[in-house]
């Protein structure tokens, strides 16, 4: 097992962070789709550290308890602040689309439960 402290796991993050703007910058689509840059730096880090320890190869334990909470205010008051009214009504459709299909798709899960749990 491997244990980084926080200044680590900062120095980690931060390199994530440039990996995932050099990615963004250079595939269209996900500049086309908004997609942020810590996400896909998270997202290569997710998979790395999955198949790490899928494979029993390294588990990785990092310390972010000290610096989660910021640092996760902050991404989402960025990402808050990258949105505007006119993006908002170019992808009412889409967000509406988006609403309408998770409340529906949230009803079936619910029936789901309701009969999963009478068999019990």
């Amino acid at each position: 097992m491997l244990k980084l402290d926080p200044i680590t796991t900062l120095a980690i993050a931060s390199l994530l962070y440039l990996i995932g703007v050099y990615i963004v910058n250079h595939i269209s689509i996900l500049k086309r789709l908004c997609i942020p840059a810590p996400v896909i730096g998270g997202l290569l880090f997710s998979i790395l550290v999955a198949i790490l320890q899928s494979t029993h190869v390294l588990t990785i334990k990092l310390d972010s308890e000290f610096i989660q909470n910021f640092f996760m205010l902050a991404f989402f008051t960025t990402i808050g602040l990258g949105a505007s009214l006119k993006l908002l009504r170019l992808g009412w459709k889409n967000i509406n689309l988006y609403i309408s299909s998770s409340a529906v798709s949230l009803q079936f899960f619910k029936i789901s439960l309701v009969f999963h749990w009478q068999k019990y």
